[in-house]
């Protein structure tokens, strides 16, 4: 997962994004919206919907998979 957040400079230099934007990631179209197209709070507000939807699904997961009870007699 954090291999995917570092791969922009891979994208930038190599494919821009990819013809009909096949190697687009999250990070590449946030500095798209951001910096190529001048939509600033497009692209923060992407950014922010994205990384809290990731926070969600990481802590349902924990509560999921490390919820032990413990039972006192």
């Amino acid at each position: 997962m954090i291999n995917s957040f570092q791969v922009f400079e891979t994208i930038n230099l190599m494919t821009s994004g990819g013809p009909i934007n096949s190697t687009n990631t999250i990070v590449y179209y946030i500095y798209e919206n951001g910096f190529r197209f001048f939509k600033i709070g497009y692209a923060s507000a992407a950014g922010a919907v994205i990384l809290l939807i990731i926070v969600a699904i990481l802590t349902l997961i924990y509560f999921k998979v490390l919820n032990k009870r413990v039972h006192y007699r």
